[in-house]
């Protein structure tokens, strides 16, 4: 079965000194790789920052877009990782491991 990991911080990378972005992408660069090679890796990506998103509304037939989030929150989301374990008790060890 595949689980869905989404990963919430409250600072992304870029919002990070140079050095514990370094050391945080390093973590990441490590779990990738050990869940690679125990086989439950199937996909993932970092998003951009918030100030980078693009919040697109439909109402009543009309769209709107505004820059930014659609809701200020204290935690942001990073990314993701499309994992495959055989049941849920697995996907949350795995995900457990998630920097």
């Amino acid at each position: 079965m595949k689980y869905l990991c989404l990963i919430c911080a409250e600072k992304v990378m870029e919002q990070m000194s140079n050095a514990d972005a370094d050391m945080h992408y390093e973590e990441y660069r490590e779990f990738t790789t050990d869940i690679r090679k125990s086989g439950h890796f199937v996909d993932c990506n970092r998003l951009l920052p918030p100030s980078a998103a693009i919040t697109i509304r439909i109402r009543k037939g009309k769209i709107s877009s505004t820059d930014g989030p659609f809701i200020e929150t204290k935690e942001q989301l990073g990314g993701y990782y499309v994992i495959e374990a055989r049941d849920l008790n697995e996907a949350i060890q795995v995900a457990a491991k998630i920097p």
